[in-house]
């Protein structure tokens, strides 16, 4: 197991995109994220109770972090939830492979209180995918010297349920406090949970380098949508 899950909290922060759309150009990109590609281990996270979805990541063989809301909306109580996760891509686009999972930790993220450095949720899963799939390096330490990065999804607007991964590949810092980022990285309804990241894909033997998942969205007049 590369990162048990209990350090989960030291090595990771919340991000909170500045906008509920996109800043400028729409510049994102749909990436493979085929068995044995950089991105095989970032699928879904499905709650049937609520008919929910956010995207989730694995990160270790059989654990999968993904955002609480995604859940609480219209449940409360999350601890025990029990989701599906959702990985890997073939060749018609949908995904590949699924396994039931439990909630075994969450940060406690409540609607009412907006604590946003709380919105996470970590799942087990009934199958170990990782070992099929991989799974994605946590950093150590938030890495706000590094101003630039990437983030990955599976927006409702562009990809929804049918396995599209979107890949936001220029995204900067604006601003932060204890343990959350504000960044200019797209996010519609799906990104949830995703990560944000850096991948240098022309750098051999990169490895996708995660510094935070996204939580929330906010409108703004800044932003516009793509013509």
């Amino acid at each position: 197991m590369a990162c048990g899950w209990k350090w989960l909290l030291p090595l990771l922060g919340l991000a909170s995109v500045a906008s509920a759309s996109i800043f400028g150009s729409d510049d994102r990109l749909v990436v493979s994220h085929a068995r044995g590609s950089p991105f095989a281990p970032i699928g879904v996270a499905y709650d049937p109770t609520t008919n929910r979805y956010g995207t989730g990541f694995l990160v270790d063989e059989c654990h999968v972090l993904t955002a609480e809301h995604v859940a609480s909306e219209g449940r409360g109580e999350t601890d025990g939830a029990r989701f599906l996760f959702l990985v890997g891509q073939r060749q018609d686009l949908h995904f590949e492979k699924r396994s039931g999972a439990t909630v075994i930790a969450s940060g406690g993220f409540n609607e009412r209180d907006w604590n946003r450095d709380a919105d996470w949720l970590l799942l087990k899963l009934d199958q170990c995918l990782g070992y099929e799939f991989g799974y994605l390096k946590l950093h150590k330490g938030l890495g706000a010297d590094r101003l630039t990065f990437q983030s990955a999804g599976y927006p409702s607007d562009r990809a929804s349920l049918k396995g599209q991964l979107m890949v936001d590949p220029h995204c900067k810092l604006v601003g932060e406090a204890v343990r959350l980022w504000l960044h200019t990285c797209a996010g519609r309804a799906g990104d949830s949970g995703g990560p944000l990241f850096h991948f240098d894909p022309l750098s051999k033997g990169s490895q996708i380098e995660v510094f935070a998942i996204q939580a929330a969205a906010y409108g703004t007049r800044v932003s516009r949508e793509p013509s």
